[in-house]
C-alpha cells in the first residue's frame, strides 16, 4: 500500500544539491503490507543470514528479486515510524473522539 509522493526530493552529496529527480516515480510506502508467507518467510531468513536491515518488508522481497506491486491507499493512512508521527496520531485521535455532537 502506498501513494504517489507530493514532496520534492533532492540528492544530495555532502552537503550538496546534485539535483531534483522526477517525483512521479517515487511513492510513500505505507502499511500494511501483505505477502505470501513462504516468500515472506524466505525473505526474513535471507536477511537475517546476510546480515542484511531492510526499510520495510517489501525492501526484503524486493532483495530476493520477488515482484512487490502496489495498491494506492489514502495519504491519512499515518506510517507510525519517527516521533512526530505519534503527534500526528494523536491529534488525529483528540480530532475523532472530541468532535461535539452534531445539533
Amino acid at each position: 500500500v502506498g501513494h504517489p509522493a507530493v514532496d520534492t526530493l533532492k540528492i544530495v552529496e555532502n552537503g550538496v544539491i546534485m539535483g531534483t529527480p522526477d517525483r512521479r516515480v517515487f511513492w510513500d510506502a505505507q502499511t500494511p503490507q501483505v505477502f505470501r508467507t513462504g516468500i515472506y518467510r524466505r525473505a526474513h531468513a535471507s536477511a537475517l543470514s546476510d546480515g542484511f536491515v531492510g526499510t520495510d518488508d517489501s525492501s526484503l522481497i524486493e532483495r530476493l528479486g520477488g515482484k512487490v506491486l502496489v495498491v494506492e491507499g489514502k495519504r491519512n493512512n499515518i506510517k507510525l515510524t519517527v516521533p512526530e508521527d505519534y503527534m500526528m496520531l494523536a491529534a488525529a485521535v483528540r480530532a475523532l473522539y472530541l468532535k461535539q455532537p452534531e445539533e
